[in-house]
C-alpha cells in the first residue's frame, strides 16, 4: 500500500518532529556535555588501545580499561606534581612584591622637589594591602579576605 503524503502534511509532520527534537535536546542539555566529553575521551583512547591489544594477548575490552585506568592515574599525579612548583613561584612572587614595594618605598621617600621632602612613603595599610595580594594562601584560598 502506497500513500502519498501532502505538502501540507509533510511540512506539520516535519514541523512537529523538530519541535519534538528541540524540546528532547532541551530537556537533556545537562546530559550533553558529559557525553561529549566521554565520546572525545573514547575517540582518543581507542587508538592506544588498539595498539596495545595488537601487541599484548589481551582483548580489546582489557587493553581499554587498562588504557583508561593508566589516563586517569596520569591525571591524578599531575597535580601532585605540579602544584608544589605552584606554590613555590607563588611564595617567590609574594617576596618579589615585598621587595618591589619597598623599593618604591625608599624611592618616594628620598625623592625631593626643590629642596623638600613631600612624600614620606607609601602608607603602612596601602604597603600591607599590595603585599598581602600576592601571598600563596591568598591565591590557593581564592578568598578575598586573609
Amino acid at each position: 500500500m502506497e500513500t502519498k503524503w501532502s505538502t501540507q502534511t509533510r511540512i506539520f509532520v516535519i514541523s512537529i518532529l523538530l519541535i519534538a527534537l528541540v524540546l528532547f535536546l532541551y530537556f537533556i542539555h545537562d546530559l550533553l556535555r558529559p557525553v561529549v566529553i566521554a565520546s572525545l575521551l573514547g575517540f582518543m583512547l581507542y587508538p592506544l588501545a588498539t595498539f596495545l591489544r595488537r601487541r599484548t594477548p589481551l582483548t580489546q575490552k582489557a587493553a581499554g580499561v587498562v588504557v583508561f585506568f593508566t589516563f586517569l592515574a596520569i591525571l591524578a599525579i599531575i597535580p601532585a606534581v605540579v602544584t608544589p612548583v605552584v606554590i613555590g613561584e607563588l611564595d617567590s612572587l609574594g617576596t618579589q612584591a615585598v621587595d618591589i614595594v619597598t623599593g618604591i618605598n625608599d624611592f618616594i621617600s628620598q625623592t625631593t622637589v626643590l629642596g623638600y621632602h613631600v612624600f614620606s612613603g607609601v602608607p603602612q595599610n596601602l604597603q600591607d594591602s599590595l603585599t598581602g595580594l600576592f601571598r600563596s594562601q591568598r591565591i590557593l584560598s581564592g578568598s578575598g579576605s586573609s
